[in-house]
């Protein structure tokens, strides 16, 4: 597999890879191989030809918007590819815009990543609205980490929440969401029942909103809320969220400024729940 593409072979490597469609080679692997916008048109033809590639990761690299557009389409024409790899470029919301033109069409897709970009919550709608209306929903697994979204952009994926019933793993952490969007969240969250794993670290919280709706929550195994500032009220909250909760397997607290009586608290949710499924 090319990996850097200051070989001088590099783009002939890559496209002589792609274009034998060797049905052996299910992963094209370019996370941090030094790509620019300049490589991605030779890449893009070879995508739309291919009909084996099922994850293409062209994470950590120098992508603008200016090659999402090429990208996208080749993506489209790619009728294999399950799972996608963007995070960690120069993305921002056209370049979320493009991407979004062709995810209506990709039913194979499971997995996007597009996080440590900059697409903002125009680029995170757009792209959202797009997952919504691909026939069947497929996507299962979705990054949209530090990405500078705000409470404009929680609407959205709460719609998403509610409508993709394949959706499994949601990861928003490192986002700009104030306790009202956190609110328009919880409130899905309560209902929904196919979640499992639940990233919101390090958003800040003023209250915590989260706490209500995990004592509903039907489904959700894993939930990180390191760094969301919670202190001993909302380890008050949790503790009356985990004694009623029966799913939820690994709840990562850190950096939450939850002193000793705090977590004696949530430790009394526990032991309540353990009592119960005991009985």
């Amino acid at each position: 597999m090319p990996t850097d593409a200051r070989d001088p072979e590099f783009l002939d490597k890559v496209s002589n890879l792609v274009l034998n469609n060797d049905p052996r080679v299910r992963e094209l692997n370019l996370s941090s191989a030094g790509l620019q916008d300049s490589h991605i048109p030779h890449i893009a033809d070879a995508l739309a030809l291919n009909t084996t590639l099922r994850t293409v990761n062209l994470s950590t690299n120098l992508l603008s918007d200016l090659s999402v557009k090429e990208l996208a389409a080749g993506i489209k024409g790619c009728p294999s590819i399950r799972k996608l790899d963007l995070a960690e470029n120069s993305l921002g919301s056209r370049g979320a815009g493009y991407l979004s033109t062709v995810l209506d069409s990709k039913t194979s897709l499971v997995g996007l990543d597009i996080s440590v970009n900059l697409i903002r919550d125009e680029g995170a709608n757009a792209i959202i609205e797009s997952l919504v209306h691909t026939p069947h929903q497929p996507i299962s697994w979705l990054n949209l980490s530090e990405n500078s979204l705000s409470d404009f952009s929680a609407p959205s994926i709460a719609n998403l929440i509610r409508m993709s019933a394949n959706l499994t793993h949601l990861d928003i952490s490192r986002n700009d969401f104030q306790n009202d969007g956190i609110r328009v969240l919880a409130d899905e969250l309560a209902l929904c029942s196919n979640l499992r794993h639940l990233n919101i670290s390090n958003i800040q919280l003023v209250r915590d909103e989260t706490s209500g709706c995990l004592g509903q929550n039907s489904s959700l195994q894993t939930l990180d809320m390191y760094g969301c500032m919670i202190g001993d009220v909302g380890g008050t909250s949790m503790c009356r969220a985990l004694a009623t909760n029966t799913t939820l397997l690994k709840l990562d607290l850190g950096a939450n400024r939850i002193c000793a009586r705090g977590f004696e608290f949530i430790a009394d949710g526990i032991r309540v729940r353990c009592d119960v499924e005991d009985d």
